[in-house]
């Protein structure tokens, strides 16, 4: 299985500067990634009661990279950012980064299906995991493509 990680890092402070460059960090891995451990077997030689599931390693390293990546970050630009043009220019805007987004894209809800209904105790391990974490916002491929048709068909509906 190919993995595909993108991780936008926080480039050196130059003349060049621009919103652009700092931005947001973004952990895309393959939609069929796994969201929970393979196995409820796995999960109680760790101790684990056997209606909870640990996540994923994917989704475990993906957190713990995100949030490596957004503390780099803010130590590199601390909280104010003057905005410059492409010639060092003050634009005399300036960003204020306190807190920067980042997102874990990572699998898909249908994982817990399972052709004779829906794995609710594996489910409800994942939405509450992911609801306790505020940084990165965890998103399934299914999610995302959801709100990206609610834009477009609001959009749509607009013009």
């Amino acid at each position: 299985m190919s993995r595909k990680s993108l991780t936008l890092e926080p480039k050196e402070r130059s003349k060049e500067s621009s919103l652009t460059e700092i931005a947001p960090s973004a952990q895309p891995l393959a939609p069929d990634e796994p969201l929970a451990r393979s196995s409820r077997a796995k999960n109680e030689r760790q101790g684990a009661r056997p209606s909870v599931w640990a996540p994923s390693s994917d989704v475990a390293s993906g957190i713990a990279q995100i949030q490596k990546t957004v503390s780099s970050f803010k130590r590199q630009y601390f909280e104010k950012v003057e905005l410059v043009d492409e010639e060092g220019n003050p634009l005399g805007e300036e960003v204020y980064n306190y807190a920067p987004k980042s997102y874990l894209l990572i699998g898909t809800l249908a994982q817990f299906d399972t052709g004779h209904g829906l794995n609710k105790e594996k489910y409800s391990s994942f939405q509450l995991l992911r609801r306790s974490i505020t940084d990165p916002e965890i998103l399934t491929f299914d999610e995302l493509y959801e709100r990206a048709a609610a834009i477009v068909g609001h959009s749509e509906k607009s013009v």
